[in-house]
């Protein structure tokens, strides 16, 4: 198998992704006409994501970092598996993914809407396999994560996993703030809901310096749900770094999950405030010859802990994620068949439809809206270009429906005034997209005063 290659799905495949020169790339951030997008960036690095939040970088999930440090600090700040292997009352820490670790296959798939890692450990017997995308069509932004432990021996293995993100960041703190006053502003982190097995990341209060101190009310989140033997249950979380990784503050070695076992582990008192959390979920298996478990995460923002509640039973449920990944890959195959082609270069296809959905972020997609005596074109999903290695961008995602960002304005023309080349039927082609889009969902369409608002029944 080549380095670089194309598969039968037209995903961009990198085979040992980990050797190769470092690149950074973004996922689209498109959540549909009725979704709260995210800004996900990624790097050939550990578990590729390095960097994701809600509308700037002033409200992450995971810290902005420059193109030289997110290749630096992916492997160790970002997601991390850890599995612990039992075998005749002894155990041992396995890491895929682990930054230096070159005796494994490792694949990287990139598709349109969605990213994928693979490593497959053949002296362990073990293969990991991680698909990323965007949650679309939904009240709260989220990063899905499903993560396939699959058993390759022809014997069974006892496994113990921690799966998640060693350091999640508080809604409320900002980029300047995480880059000189870290230590400070952890006096105000705190974690609530663990007891529901859906920790609320925020700050208590405002940070600023005024004689009026106003609460938080919005925060970050984590969840996670396992398939195994054909049932799910939810997972309980960790959100103390120190709970895992005991003395070892760099958060190289899980040492008190080497020492304890997962039971033991999440019996253990956690502190929940005055500190930067983190967010694992564990899990205890026995896997068959060629049997494997699969587990659903989702790491994203919501505007308050009642609405968060009020969804947490849908967010959990793995068949529900499947269809939203379902519902963001035909969103965006959607949106990118004006420029379909089919030739005898499955490459240049490929290359062809990434290229239109890339300048389609710049310009943004036209909703048409109004009625034919005043018609009014919306541009949704426009971005400016920001990435680690553009770090000097002020890239904007507005957090709400019918999201748009911000753009230059030779960036959003240039695009703009090419869509006819590509469909002259661009106005008719969308509104039957987007209202088949909305409704499929559940929305259902109500004219007011001449213009279409969708609801749900």
């Amino acid at each position: 198998m080549g380095t670089y290659t194309l598969d039968g799905n037209h995903r961009f495949i990198i085979n040992d992704y980990q050797k190769q020169r470092p690149f950074s790339n973004i996922l689209p951030g498109i959540a549909g006409p009725l979704g709260i997008p995210m800004w996900v960036f990624y790097v050939n690095r550990g578990q590729a994501i390095t960097s994701f939040g809600v509308e700037n970088k002033d409200h992450p999930l995971m810290e902005f970092q420059p193109a030289n440090k997110a290749y630096q600090l992916t492997p160790f700040t970002g997601f991390r598996t850890f599995i612990k292997i039992l075998k005749n009352g002894e155990s041992a820490i396995y890491e895929p993914f682990k930054a230096g670790a070159w005796d494994r296959e490792q694949y990287m798939r990139i598709g349109l809407n969605e990213l994928g890692i693979q490593e497959q450990d053949d002296r362990r017997g073990l293969q990991v396999e991680i698909q990323y995308f965007i949650l679309p069509q939904e009240r709260v932004a989220g990063l899905v994560r499903i993560v396939k432990i699959s058993n390759l021996a022809k014997e069974p293995v006892q496994l113990e996993i921690l799966d998640g993100l060693p350091i999640l960041i508080p809604y409320g703190v900002s980029n300047t703030e995480l880059k000189e006053i870290s230590r400070t502003v952890e006096a105000w982190m705190e974690v609530v809901n663990q007891e529901n097995k859906v920790p609320y990341f925020r700050l208590r209060s405002s940070l600023g310096d005024t004689a009026e101190v106003n609460p938080i009310r919005a925060g970050n989140f984590g969840l996670a749900s396992v398939v195994y033997r054909d049932e799910f249950h939810q997972l309980s979380a960790v959100v103390n770094p120190e709970t895992i990784f005991g003395p070892d503050t760099s958060l190289s070695f899980p040492v008190n999950f080497q020492d304890l076992s997962w039971s033991e582990l999440k019996k253990l008192p956690q502190i929940a405030g005055g500190r930067t959390p983190c967010a694992f979920f564990g899990h205890a298996a026995s896997l068959a010859a060629n049997k494997s478990f699969t587990i659903y995460s989702l790491y994203g923002h919501a505007g308050n802990l009642e609405l968060l509640t009020q969804l947490a039973p849908q967010l959990t449920s793995p068949v529900y994620l499947e269809k939203k990944r379902k519902i963001g890959n035909d969103l965006v195959a959607d949106i990118t068949r004006p420029i379909s082609t089919r030739t005898s270069a499955p490459v240049f296809d490929a290359y062809c439809r990434q290229t239109y959905l890339d300048n389609m972020l710049r310009g943004g997609w036209p909703v048409h809206l109004g009625t034919a005596e005043k018609p009014m074109t919306y541009y949704i999903y426009s971005r400016k270009h920001g990435d680690p290695e553009r770090d000097y961008n002020a890239f904007y995602l507005a957090p709400e429906f019918f999201s748009q960002g911000n753009g230059n304005f030779r960036d959003i023309n240039q695009n703009r005034r090419s869509e006819v080349w590509f469909d002259p039927r661009v106005k008719d082609t969308n509104v039957r997209s987007f209202m088949s889009l909305i409704q499929a969902d559940g929305y259902n369409p109500l004219v007011v005063k001449g213009s279409r608002f969708w609801i749900r029944p």
